[in-house]
């Protein structure tokens, strides 16, 4: 080998994602740094809007059908992208499951919408998976700048905020950055390293409550619904409306499903054992899972 090839091949290694073909993060950021330095100049844009895709629920998907089918969706959506968005501008792949749409714009608000005009027509053809059809649904963050003075990782960082706050909302969502949604996605990253620390110790600061359900009129007991709870480390209760999203978000919910579902289980049984090995005959417990626990 020469060292011209040599050198072709590391260029290719370091600037191409090895799954997709698409631009790699590195690419990414050296491409939006020469891009910044240069708005307003010439026949260049006025200014810039990065994208940041995700495919939702994706860390759940990959659980339900494999790495390796995951692996070929997301090759499906790198193909899909290529198709649709190519001629928008320059397209890669970040991390596992982010995409990259970097565009040079001479009106943002026009490129924005242009941009989630092209999502909707990739989230409108599913991927023909060996186990069925699986539906494409992605949240998207927009990070704009008119500024050339801006950073290429600046701009990451705020297309990422974008997307943990679009990641909030149910279905489809996107977001444009704004600067409050940096602190919105640094409680995110910390509720979600919280959970991660607290299943590693075993679950530590995750409780089950029982709440009686009675019938009426008569006002009989007739079962008990299980509730999880969470308290950190330093005393802070958690609401299951803030914690319960992070969790799906994560990847997380299906061992916490489960661990509820576990408890509950143990909770009969003792109850049973305290009542000389009876349960009430119609007596029910039940336990509210997330959607994804029952895929």
């Amino acid at each position: 080998w020469s060292s011209d090839v040599c050198s072709s091949d590391l260029y290719e290694t370091v600037h191409s994602d090895p799954l997709t073909g698409l631009a790699s993060r590195q690419a990414v950021m050296e491409y939006v740094n020469q891009k910044l330095s240069t708005l307003g100049q010439g026949t260049s844009g006025a200014g810039l809007v990065l994208t940041k895709l995700n495919i939702r629920e994706f860390n759940s998907l990959n659980l339900a059908y494999g790495s390796e089918i995951c692996d070929q969706l997301l090759l499906h959506v790198a193909h899909l992208l290529m198709r649709h968005a190519a001629s928008v501008g320059l397209l890669g792949r970040v991390s596992s499951d982010e995409f990259v749409i970097v565009a040079l714009s001479q009106n943002i608000d026009n490129t924005i919408d242009k941009i989630s005009q092209l999502v909707h027509q990739i989230e409108d053809t599913p991927y023909p998976s060996e186990k069925g059809p699986i539906s494409l649904n992605f949240t998207v963050g927009f990070a704009p700048t008119l500024n050339a003075s801006t950073s290429a990782e600046s701009l990451l960082t705020q297309a990422k905020a974008s997307l943990h706050v679009a990641k909030t909302n149910p279905g489809r969502s996107s977001k444009v950055f704004q600067e409050s949604y940096v602190l919105i996605a640094l409680r995110r990253q910390h509720l979600e390293n919280a959970m991660r620390d607290s299943l590693a110790r075993g679950y530590a600061g995750f409780e089950v409550y029982y709440q009686p359900q009675a019938a009426l009129p008569s006002g009989d007991w007739v079962g008990v619904e299980a509730l999880i709870r969470w308290q950190l480390p330093d005393g802070e209760r958690v609401s299951p409306a803030e914690f319960i999203p992070v969790a799906e978000q994560c990847g997380l919910i299906i061992a916490l499903g489960q661990w509820v579902l576990d408890q509950a289980l143990l909770a009969q049984i003792r109850v049973g054992e305290h009542l000389g090995g009876h349960w009430y005959p119609k007596m029910r417990s039940e336990e509210h899972t997330s959607e994804l626990q029952s895929r």
